[in-house]
């Protein structure tokens, strides 16, 4: 959802607000109207109906009627005002809004005056446009005509939307949310730029005087006797000559008193007081403090600028968690039917599933990492993290692949085969049907027993004691998800082991965990008896150390692990017909 609805553009644009006002809002609703193309339908492969539509309207467009609320969801009630083409509403709401319907209002100076936002080619007589929407969401209990609360919706002051049962989403909540800068101890929060407004205006003042005695400087008047030139020959050019009158002085420069030397120094002055105040010094732009190169020290001085953007930090936190449930919950109202939806999983595994809302009822609580929105410098993150390496806290390969260099993306990729391909299995275990992998089951076993049949098998265990059948039994009795020939045992038992002590394997039905369990051993097996061929191989190089690996009986070990499991990792069913030709010319 965060990539689909672009929520990071809604996000972005809010946080122009809230750096220019002190206020920024996001908006999540359920548009009614809109094609889903990114969630189509699995069967008509057509978009699905209706959407959630993500927006950052401006804070003049929002109105709240208590100002010493801080918190938006508290509320009595809010107000969302924006004026909208008239085409555009008659076309949404035909049967209110009659053919001959006339613009009434100016859309570019309704809400807000352009001219206080320095708009060129607008023009105070401009002719009505449009029509002016109020969206008003109620909550519980603040006024008596809303009892329940509700929502409404008027154009040009005539209702063409109304819900008086409450607001119309399960979730209850405002479909807003607030963003906030600098705390202010009222609704309205304040931004740091209203701080620097007057150093600005001081360093446009000392700067003008600097412009002025720059000019006075370079072109100073002259003290010329009445009668000694021509006034109107004189045009100050390089290189003019200005002819005298006889017994007259010459013209004598003004002398333009020096400026003093604080003048100058109020600009070093005025830049220090921008960087304390708005908390952006050398490192928050990127460069280091001369003679600072420790990684520890520039971490220190970026979280001190930080420490200036805490509260805005921690609003965007937050705003990301309540819209992150709003959507959610919106999902799990108007999802009815199945959708086709894209996620990503551990390690970036993209998976393709159906879901509908009932299907993520109970996984809407959403929690984001404190810190996350934090600005990282990418300098002293590397730099901590080869710190770290030359200590040998982590391995080089682990290092690297933290320091997220885009030149190594490819190296990553081929490093990282065999552990993305485990998560990839990990996956398939939590979408797996516990009923359909009992069917896989049930099937296999009756193959096993027929096979058991055909050959004259009483039960297994004698099956087991021929080398042939045996292997023919690991096949039925091998994982569902196959363990390969090339596979990195190392990483997928790493990968598996995380999985089963994971919460998502605790929650699986007992089948499935049955199921991971066994890939896992199959795993474990299948190194194990690497191991033991690389052990015996080196014993047979060296002579007596070959007959001390061997076995008693001084058979070789069977090519399949022991435990009923395939370390060929072959799940597809062999014919039987070879296997009872064996033990046909075995007996």
């Amino acid at each position: 959802m965060y990539e689909t609805k672009d929520i990071a553009k809604a996000f972005a644009d809010a946080a122009f607000w809230v750096s220019t006002c002190g206020v920024g809002y996001v908006k999540s609703i359920w548009d009614d109207d809109a094609d889903d193309y990114e969630a189509p339908n699995p069967e008509t492969e057509e978009p699905s109906n209706g959407d959630i539509c993500v927006t950052a309207p401006p804070p003049f467009n929002i109105m709240v009627p208590n100002s010493l609320e801080l918190d938006l969801q508290r509320q009595p009630y809010i107000l969302h005002v924006y004026t909208m083409a008239i085409e555009e509403a008659k076309d949404r709401w035909p049967d209110k809004i009659t053919p001959d319907h006339l613009p009434n209002v100016v859309s570019t100076n309704e809400i807000m005056e352009t001219r206080y936002l320095n708009l060129v080619g607008t023009e105070e007589t401009a002719k009505p446009d449009s029509c002016l929407i109020v969206e008003a969401w109620v909550k519980p209990g603040a006024t008596n005509l809303l009892p329940d609360g509700g929502m409404f919706i008027t154009c040009d002051k005539q209702v063409v939307y109304k819900s008086t049962e409450g607001i119309p989403y399960d979730h209850g909540d405002f479909p807003f949310t607030k963003l906030e800068n600098v705390p202010s101890g009222t609704y309205w929060t304040t931004s740091v730029l209203e701080d620097l407004i007057p150093i600005q205006k001081e360093v446009n003042r000392a700067r003008s005087q600097l412009i002025e005695n720059r000019n006075s400087t370079a072109k100073s008047g002259y003290f010329v006797q009445r009668g000694s030139i021509d006034v109107t020959k004189w045009t100050s050019r390089p290189g003019q000559l200005v002819e005298i009158n006889p017994g007259f002085k010459e013209p004598v420069p003004i002398v333009v008193p020096t400026m003093p030397g604080f003048l100058k120094d109020e600009q070093q002055y005025y830049a220090e007081d921008f960087e304390d105040i708005s908390g952006q010094h050398q490192v928050s732009k990127g460069q280091a403090p001369s003679g600072v190169t420790a990684a520890t020290a520039i971490n220190y001085l970026q979280e001190r600028d930080d420490s200036y953007m805490a509260p805005v930090y921690k609003s965007f936190e937050r705003g990301i968690q309540a819209v992150a449930k709003q959507i959610l919950e919106l999902c799990v109202q108007y999802w009815d039917d199945a959708r086709l939806v894209r996620s990503v999983g551990p390690n970036n595994a993209v998976s393709v599933q159906l879901l509908k809302g009932a299907d993520i009822k109970k996984g809407t609580d959403i929690r984001i990492e404190s810190g996350s929105v934090l600005p990282v410098s990418k300098s002293a993150k590397n730099a901590m993290f080869m710190d770290m390496i030359t200590r040998g806290i982590i391995p080089s390969d682990k290092g690297l692949e933290l320091m997220e260099l885009p030149n190594m993306q490819s190296y990553y990729e081929e490093m990282d085969a065999d552990k993305r391909a485990a998560h990839r299995e990990n996956t398939v275990f939590q979408m797996m049907n516990p009923e359909q992998l009992q069917m896989t089951l049930a099937l296999r076993d009756q193959m096993k027993q027929s096979f058991l049949m055909q050959n004259g098998m009483s039960n297994e265990n004698q099956a087991r004691s021929n080398p042939v059948f045996a292997q023919t039994l690991d096949k039925f009795d091998a994982p569902v998800i196959p363990v390969n020939d090339w596979d990195d045992d190392a990483a997928h038992i790493l990968a598996h082991g995380n999985f089963l002590k994971s919460q998502t394997y605790q929650t699986l039905d007992s089948s499935v965990q049955q199921e991971a369990q066994k890939h896992y051993d199959a795993h474990v097996a299948k190194q194990q008896q690497k191991m033991l061929s690389q052990m015996m191989m080196g014993g047979t190089a060296g002579g007596q150390g070959g007959a001390q690996a061997m076995p008693p009986g001084g058979s070789a070990p069977p090519k399949g692990p022991q435990g009923g499991h395939n370390a060929g990792g072959n799940n597809q069913f062999s014919n039987p017909a070879p296997a009872q030709q064996g033990a046909g010319q075995q007996a």
